[in-house]
């Protein structure tokens, strides 16, 4: 098995959190991007079946009771670096950030799925892409973004997200695109479009598996990622989506872990909420979540160098967030709608539980009592303004 040789990232700024459009998207339109408001109507949303799915149809690569620790584990920088010590000095090229396993090309990464690997929801669709290129980049690395498809306006577009595609759709065409494109890497996310049908819900690990093997088949020596899908937004209907996505997120972990040490778990699952511009697609803030998490979880198969990667630019360490939700329910459809900026605070006073939190300005006129005339006679009042925050929860 090949593996890829890569220098310790330069440190790297998360960037900024630009403001992304607030309508929501979902089936394809005729461009390809999904029409705005699919996602948030019921009617496209069927009798729940995420039973089905816990239950549901699994397939003969998932070997049951396999457990994901090892998987998440991983195989550790210094074990790598070990074996390469064994079989001599590595010749790995930081200056031009080029690997001599791929003849000293560029490092080939596929972004590959759905509308989320598209980038819809900010107003730019540059999704995750962006950022996370950004960040090798900046480091002297010689990556390239392969697929045959391009969307947003970051310096390497190339991607295979196909908007409103499902598992099914995507393996129809896997065969063609790992020919034509090669990758090296693959980051793969998908299966949020099959949580939208009761048909695809119970279907979809079975799917998944078998979409890794035909992946495994056309590019044998290429190190795949595969995420649990994020999570559900603040709509009205994010009880069933956030049911049938967590059913579907508990099968991933045994399905990787049976295709063999190529394939790698990344929990993407934690981006959820008002991480989330609507239902299903994340904000610019949920993107730059998404940027990390793949990051991390590429630094101990892709790191052989021996030096470790930056932390800085982490967003799950900010305290301070701009967000900008489109589709919400609640409070936050009260007043959380378009981009605000969000605090992590104390839940209640003196908790040690933090929550996302959003301050609301909250105006009352109360009567004050001025003076008293003679026993009585009326008191004299005056109507006084008065202000104060009220902090609505995020989720």
């Amino acid at each position: 098995m090949r593996r890829i040789a890569i220098a310790a990232l330069a440190a790297a700024a998360l960037g900024s959190f630009g403001v992304p459009a607030a309508a929501s998207a979902g089936t394809p339109g005729p461009s390809g991007v999904p029409a705005a408001g699919a996602w948030g109507s019921s009617a496209a949303l069927p009798a729940d079946s995420s039973a089905a799915l816990a239950a549901g149809a699994s397939s003969a690569a998932v070997a049951a009771g396999t457990s994901s620790a090892a998987l998440a584990a991983g195989t550790s920088s210094a074990a790598l670096a070990a074996d390469l010590s064994a079989a001599g000095t590595s010749d790995f090229d930081p200056a031009s950030g080029t690997d001599p396993a791929f003849g000293g090309a560029p490092i080939r990464i596929m972004p590959l799925g759905d509308s989320i690997t598209y980038g819809v929801g900010p107003a730019v669709a540059n999704g995750y892409r962006t950022d996370l290129y950004d960040r090798l980049t900046r480091a002297g690395l010689n990556v390239d973004f392969v697929g045959g498809v391009q969307s947003g306006d970051g310096a390497d577009p190339d991607n295979e997200g196909h908007p409103g595609w499902t598992i099914e759709q995507i393996s129809a065409e896997v065969d063609t695109w790992m020919a034509d494109a090669r990758p090296d890497v693959i980051l793969l996310h998908a299966g949020t479009n099959d949580m939208r049908a009761s048909a695809t819900v119970p279907t979809a690990p079975a799917a998944l598996s078998a979409l890794l093997d035909r992946i495994e088949a056309d590019a044998p020596q290429a190190e795949v990622f595969v995420a649990e899908v994020t999570g559900a937004g603040t709509t009205p209907n994010r009880p069933m989506w956030k049911r049938r996505i967590d059913a579907y997120n508990a099968r991933i972990p045994a399905i990787v872990d049976a295709k063999g040490p190529n394939f790698h778990l990344v929990d993407q699952s934690g981006i959820e909420g008002i991480d989330l511009t609507d239902v299903v697609h994340p904000n610019t803030f949920g993107y730059a979540k998404m940027a990390w998490n793949w990051y991390q979880a590429m630094m101990p198969v892709l790191d052989v160098s021996g030096s470790a990667w930056p932390t800085t630019g982490n967003p799950y360490r900010l305290t301070v967030g701009r967000r900008c939700i489109g589709q919400s329910s609640g409070d936050i459809a009260t007043y959380g709608l378009d981009c605000h900026t969000w605090y992590l605070r104390p839940k209640t006073t003196g908790s040690t539980v933090r929550t996302w939190q959003l301050p609301v300005p909250v105006t009352r006129y109360v009567k004050v009592v001025m003076a008293v005339k003679k026993a009585g006679g009326k008191p004299v009042t005056k109507t006084v303004k008065v202000s104060t925050t009220r902090w609505i929860q995020g989720y």
